[in-house]
């Protein structure tokens, strides 16, 4: 099954209930060559839905985002970030790290509405507070 990734994120919303193991495979698959909105949306619809994906494809995405979180505008990170937080999951210490530092950076460089900002504050102190992983300003 080939997915575009402009189909990606309406397929995942319509059959998350249903839970079919062959959408997550074929989103797996094709991880690597979503852009950020693309990852962005996905976070979002699975916390908006509160439907967790299998651990597989979240540590395929921490993986695939990791090294390149500065790729994403302030309101994709929020967006993820939001996302994570309704799915109530810890994402790695590295994640968390990388995204600590493009928070900072953008804090710095007065970039991203403070919306958005808010947002990205909150997710890292809920997982400071859950696992002390990093120090936030």
């Amino acid at each position: 099954m080939l997915l575009t990734r402009s189909h990606a994120a309406a397929v995942m919303c319509s059959t998350l209930l249903v839970r079919q193991p062959l959408i997550y495979h074929a989103l797996l698959l094709q991880l690597r060559t979503y852009k950020p909105q693309d990852v962005s949306n996905i976070l979002w619809a699975l916390g908006t839905l509160r439907q967790p994906p299998p651990d597989g494809w979240l540590q395929e995405m921490y993986a695939c985002t990791t090294s390149n979180l500065q790729q994403f505008t302030s309101q994709q990170l929020a967006n993820a970030a939001w996302g994570l937080l309704k799915l109530k999951v810890l994402p790695p210490q590295e994640w968390v790290e990388a995204l600590a530092a493009e928070h900072l950076t953008r804090q710095q460089a007065k970039l991203g509405t403070r919306r958005d900002q808010a947002t990205l504050h909150n997710a890292l102190r809920t997982w400071q507070m859950d696992n002390a992983l990093v120090r936030i300003s």
